[in-house]
């Protein structure tokens, strides 16, 4: 019923997902896998490659890092498709809201974000399940993460990844779910236990860039969100997270300022200081400050006692 569909760069992690998936998934599948160690191709391209192969009613876009915990999973897709006509694409994690701002998928915003994904990293595993409590199993979304999307061939063959605009390794994910739940239902689900075992992503300067070109790129759809929102609230929230998210990032400083000139931060005195750290934190290496400031204060702690 699923053709699972990804694009590899590192062989050992490709079979420890696939021998993941064949001891719980429990339907039909098939593997389409595209090895991208030599000519590194953009994944909005090898995905719809494989995707114009697949010979399932339902695709599966998933990151290669991962392993399932859940048996059955690939039934509970399969039924949720089957009973919701309408949902047309199923992730992991996601938000309801998608600012025009640049930002990937998360907002920092209580309730505006769900994911449920175990992170494991050096032997520590780290639960990202938000919230604590879900109103429902399956919720409304907005845009999803593309470590893992289940959708409808049909709805992928209606709209297929921008090849044209995402030639690269990011906002492929964004873009597709988006234009998706314009269109009809994405939705979010806690019903997959799956661990991710790489930790974050690199937000670094290409990933800069590419936000800036692909949110002005869509400027004429954006923002959108799904049920009820505060659009100044959740802006605020998203301008906050995504310049303190990146202020540890090796952008370049000329990127740094295009990127507050661009979303017009200087006009609002409420950033001033989120931007200041954005701006000076990497490059002024103040983090090594921090951290020194902090052990003083350990030690005299300490002696103090």
């Amino acid at each position: 019923m699923f053709s699972l569909i990804v694009c590899s760069v590192h062989p050992p992690y490709l079979l420890q997902l696939q021998a993941s998936v064949a001891e719980t998934i429990g339907v039909t599948h098939e593997w389409l896998i595209w090895d991208n160690r030599k000519e590194n191709r953009g994944l909005a391209t090898v995905y719809n490659d494989l995707a114009a192969q697949a010979q399932h009613p339902y695709i599966i876009f998933l990151h290669e890092d991962l392993i399932f915990n859940t048996q059955g999973w690939g039934q509970i897709l399969l039924t949720h498709f089957e009973q919701h006509p309408g949902t047309a694409l199923i992730g992991v994690a996601g938000g309801r809201y998608k600012s025009n701002l640049c930002s990937g998928w998360y907002t920092g915003l209580p309730g505006y974000d769900y994911i449920y994904v175990t992170h494991r990293d050096k032997g520590q595993e780290y639960h990202l399940h938000r919230p604590d409590v879900w109103p429902q199993a399956f919720m409304p979304a907005a845009v999803l993460d593309g470590l893992f999307m289940a959708c409808r061939k049909k709805a992928w063959e209606a709209s297929p990844f921008d090849t044209q605009l995402l030639k690269g390794f990011h906002f492929y994910d964004i873009d597709f779910s988006l234009r998706l739940a314009q269109q009809s239902g994405v939705m979010i689900t806690n019903t997959i236990n799956l661990i991710h075992l790489t930790k974050g992503g690199d937000y670094s300067e290409v990933w800069a860039q590419e936000a800036l070109k692909y949110h002005h790129a869509r400027k004429n759809i954006l923002p959108f969100a799904v049920g009820e929102y505060n659009r100044a609230k959740a802006d605020k929230a998203v301008a906050l997270y995504w310049l303190d998210w990146l202020k540890n990032f090796s952008i370049k400083p000329a990127t740094r300022w295009r990127w507050v000139r661009a979303q017009g931060f200087l006009q609002q005195p409420g950033l001033w200081y989120a931007v200041a750290k954005f701006l000076l934190y990497k490059p002024l290496r103040l983090k090594a400050v921090h951290e020194q400031i902090k052990n003083r204060r350990t030690v005299w702690n300490r002696k103090s006692r």
